[in-house]
C-alpha cells in the first residue's frame, strides 16, 4: 500500500480516536458513491460468471461497465435519480483520479501486468459515459476532467453501445418469472475504528445495499444464494468467493473512501 495513503489513514485514525466523526454530506455522497460502485461492479462479475455469460476483451472491464451503466439507469428515472448518477459517478472518477496521483511517485512499481484497468483510464471511461449519456445535462464533463475532442466525439456512441449491451443482457439473461429472486443475505460485521462505524452506520441508514439488492433482484435471478458481508479483513477490498457465495465488502475500504473524500475536495463533474 501506497506510503502516503497509510500515513492519511493514520491520522484519521487518530482523530476518530479521541472524537466522535459526523460524516459531511459531500463524504457521504463521496462513499456511497463508490460502495454503490463496487457492489454493482461485483454484482456483475457474479452474473458473468454464474450466467456463463459470453464477454468479449477483459472482464473487469465489462464489469465497469455495467457498474456505470446501472448507476446511471436506476429503476426509476427521474430529475432526483439523475442527479445522484451524477454525484455518485463523480464521486467514483474522483476516486480513481485520486489514488492515482497518490501512487504516481509510484508509478513504476504499478501492477501494468493486473487485469484491471488503471486507475485513470477507468475515470476517463466513466467520465465518458456519464458524459455520453447525456451531453445536454453534462456539457463541461470532457473539460473538467480532460477528455480530448477525440475522444469526447465518440462518448455518446460509446454509451449507445453500452446501454445496447446491457439491454441485450437483459433481454437474454434477465428475470424471466417475477416471483423467483436469488436470495441475498446482508450481514453487518462490527467496525473498528470510529470512521468505518459511522460510515457503516450512514449506509445502513441509507439502506445503500438493501436498494442495490432490490434492484438487483428486480432484474436477475440466480440459483444459488449470496451473502453480502461487510466485515473488517485486513485489506482494503471488495472480494467475490465463488466457493462460499460470499461478497466481502471490508471495512478498511469505509476508511479509505473517508480519506480520499477528505483530500479529493470537490467530486461534482457538470
Amino acid at each position: 500500500m501506497n506510503k502516503i495513503i497509510l500515513i492519511i489513514l493514520f491520522v484519521y485514525s487518530l482523530i476518530s480516536a479521541v472524537s466522535v466523526l459526523a460524516l459531511t454530506r459531500d463524504e457521504e455522497i463521496f462513499i456511497h458513491g463508490n460502495i454503490e460502485f463496487i457492489v454493482f461492479h461485483e454484482l456483475a462479475h457474479i452474473l458473468i460468471n454464474d450466467l456463463e455469460i459470453p464477454v468479449f476483451g477483459p472482464e473487469e472491464l465489462a464489469a465497469d461497465y455495467l457498474a456505470t451503466i446501472a448507476v446511471i439507469n436506476p429503476l426509476d428515472i427521474n430529475v432526483a435519480n439523475a442527479e445522484r448518477a451524477r454525484q455518485y459517478l463523480s464521486a467514483v472518477a474522483k476516486g480513481f483520479s485520486t489514488t492515482w496521483e497518490l501512487n504516481e511517485p509510484q508509478i513504476n512499481q504499478l501492477p501494468f501486468w493486473d487485469n484491471h484497468g488503471l486507475t485513470m483510464q477507468r475515470y476517463y471511461n466513466i467520465g465518458c459515459l456519464l458524459y455520453g449519456s447525456n451531453p445536454d445535462i453534462f456539457p463541461r464533463i470532457p473539460g473538467l476532467i480532460g477528455i480530448p475532442e477525440k475522444r469526447s466525439s465518440q462518448c455518446v456512441q460509446e454509451f449507445a453501445k453500452a446501454q445496447k449491451s446491457a439491454m441485450w443482457l437483459l433481454d437474454n439473461y434477465g428475470k424471466k418469472d417475477s416471483h423467483n429472486e436469488t436470495s441475498i443475505q446482508i450481514n453487518y460485521g462490527l467496525p473498528e475504528t470510529e470512521i468505518s462505524r459511522q460510515v457503516q452506520l450512514s449506509i445502513r441508514d441509507s439502506s445503500l445495499i438493501e436498494n442495490i439488492v432490490s434492484r438487483f433482484n428486480s432484474r436477475f435471478s440466480l440459483e444459488a444464494k449470496i451473502d453480502i458481508k461487510l466485515m473488517g479483513c485486513q485489506a482494503r477490498q471488495a472480494v467475490w468467493n465463488s466457493a462460499s457465495r460470499e461478497l466481502v465488502i471490508c471495512h478498511e475500504l469505509f476508511d479509505y473512501f473517508y480519506s480520499l473524500a477528505r483530500i479529493s475536495g470537490s467530486h461534482n463533474l457538470n
